[in-house]
């Protein structure tokens, strides 16, 4: 059974009654409802039915043809991707398939914006008893102006990118069960199972065990838990991030992204950890202010092991683990937007190092709450800055592109012809390699599957006509663009002037066809 904490901020929970929790829960609601409906119109402003770029490989090629053709093995589902192993992408992405019967990135794009703001709810319920529910309000407050800015716009408009939100997700879930349960328990194994979990969505689910054997190092070191089933706890969960490192999949492919001098390491790192705060050497001194004091504070005053304040230290360093991992693996070029739904939650981790902080009195509240008002406002006026100068073009770039993607792959999938995909500008085909893509685009279990507005389209038949030529193959006038499928248009022997009826009849059809006029 997990142990309680003796804290006030967790004492009060206990004493609410009925009525005094509705209000947080209604609060709690409302933050969903808002958060999804901004995604919902980020979606639907930017989306783009069209699959992307890793989307051929992971889902198309490596999973739904072997799926369809009935070969579909464990191997499939926990072969490689890059550097990660996606089993719970995958297991996602076959059930939306099997559900809707057809490949429709929009839907996982909707189904991801859900599992991003559900985590986000969980964590902030979770913050809530950590600091107490006093500061509920004001939780609530910041997460709506830190998570309903769409920076994160790749992770948003990109269906594969479930990967991101389990990650942290499983992560998360880990931690706060092994951080509140006696070594080896039932909570205990949970939580290590989700560990596992989190590494089976993402590379860098691997340090939330790391993360959970830190906090064990220093509770030994500072005398708050010095058992030989915690020592030997500690032990397992590095064993667990030992074996998560070993089964980390090392590609070539990767080699010039990763940091090869730790000037370059550390200019990286430097960048991620200051995030939204893009200044030289101060961004993760700032950012991170919140987060350092509260852990000297918390090695100074050594609180029990039951204290859910633990939650918070190890949030600290996972948090400090991923960016290294980041740093590492990406160090080359700028900040990729996929990345920054990760440091998100690292800034909403400091926040709730501030109001512990404040809400304990570690240090003196004259300065503290003003101190706390000042750190707020400079991170959320950043991160207004950085949406404003990068987010924003992110998107719109994305649009654009994804409307060339799509006019490229419908008319290669329409004619055949290889002029459609080879020798574009950058980004305006849906994956790096043409005749991999065009590879793909003629398995007939891929053409059967293809969202409706890149797919093979219907046959129809002209049944009847009044006159005879009011409507006829390839009828439009000279000059038109010739068009990329089966034309009938009204250009008769009249001319533009013709007019009449005629009745098309199209083939049975998959249900998510549509015929537009």
């Amino acid at each position: 059974m997990l142990k309680t904490t003796v804290s006030d901020s967790q004492n009060e929970w206990g004493t609410l009654s009925a009525a005094s929790r509705v209000v947080p829960a209604l609060g709690l609601a409302s933050l969903a409802l808002i958060l999804f409906g901004i995604k919902l119109l980020t979606i639907g402003t930017f989306g783009n039915a069209t699959p992307y770029w890793d989307q051929w490989d992971a889902e198309a090629i490596g999973l739904y043809v072997p799926f369809l053709e009935g070969r579909l093995k464990w191997t499939n589902m926990l072969a490689p991707h890059n550097e990660h192993r996606i089993l719970a992408s995958r297991l996602l992405a076959l059930g939306l398939f099997s559900a809707n019967g057809m490949w429709n990135p929009l839907l996982q794009m909707v189904v991801n914006a859900g599992l991003h703001i559900g985590l986000v709810c969980l964590l902030v319920s979770m913050l809530t008893m950590v600091v107490g529910r006093r500061h509920s309000l004001a939780i609530l407050a910041f997460c709506l102006m830190l998570f309903g800015c769409p920076y994160g716009s790749e992770n948003t408009l990109w269906g594969i990118q479930s990967c991101v939100y389990f990650v942290i997700l499983f992560s998360v879930c880990s931690i706060w069960f092994v951080i509140g349960a006696a070594p080896f328990s039932t909570w205990w194994w949970a939580g290590a199972g989700l560990s596992v979990c989190g590494f089976f969505s993402f590379a860098a689910g691997l340090f939330a065990p790391a993360a959970l054997a830190g906090v064990g190092v220093l509770q030994f070191l500072t005398g708050t838990r010095t058992s030989r089933a915690h020592v030997a706890s500690v032990l397992a969960l590095g064993c667990l991030f030992l074996i998560g490192i070993a089964c980390t999949p090392r590609i070539f492919s990767g080699a010039p992204m990763r940091a090869t001098t730790l000037t370059q390491l550390f200019h990286a790192w430097n960048g991620f950890m200051g995030w939204p705060i893009r200044i030289t050497m101060l961004g993760p001194l700032l950012r991170n202010a919140p987060a350092v004091l509260f852990a000297v504070v918390m090695l100074r005053t050594r609180p029990p092991a039951e204290d859910r304040r633990w939650f918070l230290l190890a949030l600290i360093l996972w948090m400090f683990g991923q960016s290294l991992a980041f740093a590492y693996g990406r160090a080359s070029g700028s900040l990729p937007a996929r990345y920054l739904d990760h440091f998100a939650i690292d800034v909403l981790t400091n926040f709730a190092c501030l109001l512990s902080i404040v809400q304990n009195g570690a240090v003196g509240r004259r300065w503290a709450v003003p101190a706390a008002v000042a750190w707020t406002a400079v991170v959320l006026t950043f991160l207004g800055y950085d949406v404003h100068m990068n987010s924003r073009r992110v998107m719109h770039r994305r649009l654009e592109t994804a409307r060339a993607q799509e006019l490229n792959t419908r008319n290669y999938v329409r004619t055949g012809d290889m002029h459609h995909l080879t020798d574009k500008p950058h980004l305006h085909i849906p994956y790096p390699k043409p005749a991999r893509l065009a590879v793909a685009l003629d398995m007939p279990s891929i053409r059967a599957i293809l969202p409706k507005n890149i797919g093979v389209p219907l046959k129809g038949e002209i049944t009847a006509t009044i006159p005879n030529d009011a409507c006829v193959a390839d009828g439009y006038g000279p000059g038109a663009a010739g068009p990329t499928t089966d034309t009938w248009g009204t250009y008769g022997s009249a001319g533009a002037a013709t007019t009449g009826t005629a009745a098309i009849t199209f083939s049975a059809a998959h249900r998510g066809y549509r015929v537009e006029i």
